[in-house]
């Protein structure tokens, strides 16, 4: 992978091939995870075509290939007639935003309170399951306090949490400790 990412960041010292737009500034071309590949260019059709090129070249070396049905190309401000032209030409899919990568919401703009959602319900889901679990009280304290907390951190890594949303968690871990002392303490 480290050889694709150093033939991707000679593709923007080309002339016919730009960055993204809001990549340019700090020199941003792609982002490896695990298997997962994003990468970042002007949406014109000659950047998407050396973009596709490189990959097609790398896959010449190490015989790892790009999945067609598992790849999607967004596109942002990009008119319909060029839309069309690199599709055809790469023979993936456009993407639609907004959309989940490893559980977050990937969007163009501000994140809406109703994208949240996924992570209150994970939360809430996790809290009625332990509720039913024949735990120690402290125990349960302590998922509440890994599990909850990491999660909350893990959204909080990619980006910040609104108030509103930090409210309704510490009102669900509250609640389920306010539970937890009434059962805890008929023991």
């Amino acid at each position: 992978m480290e050889i694709l990412s150093r033939y991707l960041r000679m593709l923007c010292v080309q002339p016919n091939v730009s960055f993204h737009p809001k990549c340019s500034k700090i020199g941003l071309t792609h982002l490896i995870f695990a298997d997962d590949l994003m990468i970042f260019t002007r949406g014109d059709a000659p950047s998407v075509q050396a973009v596709f090129h490189a990959l097609e070249r790398f896959a010449g070396w190490s015989g790892l290939h790009a999945n067609a049905d598992k790849t999607d190309i967004f596109f942002g401000g990009v008119q319909s007639d060029v839309k069309r032209i690199i599709l055809q030409q790469t023979g993936f899919s456009e993407g639609n935003l907004p959309c989940r990568y490893l559980g977050l919401p990937l969007n163009t703009g501000r994140n809406t309170i109703d994208m949240y959602g996924v992570l209150l319900t994970k939360i809430q889901h996790a809290i009625q399951h332990w509720s039913t679990n024949f735990l120690s009280y402290a125990g349960k304290v302590q998922l509440l306090n890994s599990v909850v907390f990491g999660l909350e951190n893990f959204w909080c890594a990619s980006g910040l949490l609104p108030k509103s949303i930090i409210k309704m968690i510490n009102k669900m871990c509250k609640n389920f400790s306010a539970a937890l002392r009434i059962i805890g303490g008929n023991w």
